[in-house]
């Protein structure tokens, strides 16, 4: 994956350069097909070149891999290796796209077929290591030719990468279990809902990660105050989208709370309010002509629009509405969205 590291603490690597015992390493790397010696039926003479390339590649300080016109690792250092968190026989034979470039192969191959042509001599990898997003800026060098030529990937810049923050009614459907001590309200201690890179967030604060905010969110249902009775509920505007997102919060032992959010799109709240309107007709046995009229209050049309809308007189528009009122037990407009909601 090709990006741009951003402005996160980063570890800059001592420069080496293109040092006589790169150059040499790098010729081993080339020669590691067998040789015209080889073929001619006569025994190498020396240790074999990719034991000598091994021991070259472990001298170098600099994470160093070498992969082959395929994309495949032929062979990596001690310093790569602890990169990634992994030994160099685990990771040599493995694509180096998806190593360093998961989440775009398309455009891992296109890097590589660029470096091979000398077109690309530097660019910006993505590593994961213990479900951390590294940024990795890196030098690339092409040697050998045909079937034997490798390239160098050398890296020199390390940068650890916070992932962005990922707005709850953007991501839809979200459960996450959070820390709800003094110290450390909000420590995310699980999370599912958020998509592939919900292990990264795990360990920071819901707030920031989950909603871009520097401190918890207004109205958070978790943080209300103690004598509110369990579970708690926020219903608020999605981030980014149409429609609205309930946060339920539920106390766990141990101090912890979970958080499930659950998205509402318009259509959802419409479909709501219908059942629910339907319900109170048929609970105080409305009329015909007392439910129209119900349904023209509840979207805020007074008595003449009412009697146009339904070819009636607005005294008679009046009565009926008297009529809904006393029998839902409601003295006002206001009371009848109150029950219809």
């Amino acid at each position: 994956m090709i990006r741009s590291p951003e402005a996160h603490p980063c570890r800059a690597l001592p420069a080496q350069g293109a040092t006589p015992a790169r150059r040499s390493l790098l010729r081993l790397i080339s020669a590691d097909a067998p040789d015209a010696s080889a073929s001619a039926g006569r025994a190498p003479a020396g240790p074999a070149p990719a034991a000598v390339a091994r021991a070259i590649a472990d001298a170098e300080r600099r994470p160093l891999a070498w992969v082959d016109r395929d994309g495949v690792l032929r062979l990596v250092n001690a310093a790569f290796a602890a990169l990634l968190g992994a030994e160099p026989a685990t990771l040599e034979g493995r694509s180096a796209c998806d190593l360093l470039c998961a989440d775009a192969p398309g455009r891992a191959q296109a890097l590589l077929r660029a470096a091979f042509r000398g077109a690309l001599h530097r660019t910006d990898l993505t590593a994961l290591r213990g479900g951390r997003e590294y940024g990795l800026k890196v030098e690339l060098a092409a040697v050998g030719r045909g079937a034997s030529a490798a390239l160098c990937i050398d890296v020199h810049e390390v940068v650890e990468r916070a992932p962005p923050p990922v707005a709850c009614g953007a991501a839809g459907d979200l459960d996450y279990r959070i820390s709800a001590g003094a110290s450390d309200f909000g420590r995310l201690l699980a999370l599912s809902g958020a998509g592939a890179e919900a292990a990264l967030r795990v360990g920071r604060r819901c707030h920031e990660v989950l909603h871009g905010r520097p401190s918890p969110c207004p109205g958070c249902p978790a943080l209300r105050g103690g004598g509110e009775a369990w579970p708690r509920v926020e219903v608020r505007r999605a981030a980014r989208t149409r429609g609205f997102e309930v946060a339920t919060a539920t106390a766990l032992p141990g101090d912890e709370v979970l958080v499930a959010v659950r998205r509402v799109d318009d259509a959802a709240l419409a479909a709501v309010r219908e059942a629910r309107t339907a319900e109170l007709v048929r609970r105080f046995e409305l009329s015909p002509r007392e439910e129209e009229v119900l349904r023209l209050l509840l979207i805020g049309r007074q008595a003449a629009d009412i009697g146009t809308a339904l070819g009636i007189t607005p005294r008679t528009a009046k009565f009926h509405q008297s009529n809904v009122l006393r029998k839902l037990g409601a003295s006002s407009r206001r009371d009848l969205l109150g029950l219809a909601s």
